[in-house]
């Protein structure tokens, strides 16, 4: 549990960047003369974060789901051994 939540850290900080980087956008003459509006790397941060998020919220929801699991588990084996 906690590396998917080191892991969904590192895709919310580092992932649109990177991406950013391996998969520049082509050059647009028009927006690189400042006269447009270019969002297609706010996409690639708007993807990495809903990616993070997602990864984080899954490996909260394995661990309380692990810990209902194991405590079930425990209550189990006390009322058999009684």
């Amino acid at each position: 549990m906690a590396g998917g939540i080191v892991a969904s850290g590192a895709i919310f900080l580092f992932g649109g960047p990177v991406f950013h980087r391996l998969f520049p956008p082509p050059y647009d003459p028009v927006l690189a003369s400042g006269r447009g509006l270019d969002l297609r790397g706010f996409l690639f941060w708007l993807a990495a974060w809903a990616g993070g998020a997602l990864t984080f919220t899954t490996a909260i929801a394995y661990g309380v789901e692990l810990g209902r699991l194991r405590r079930s588990w425990q209550d189990s084996n006390l009322r058999h051994t009684v």
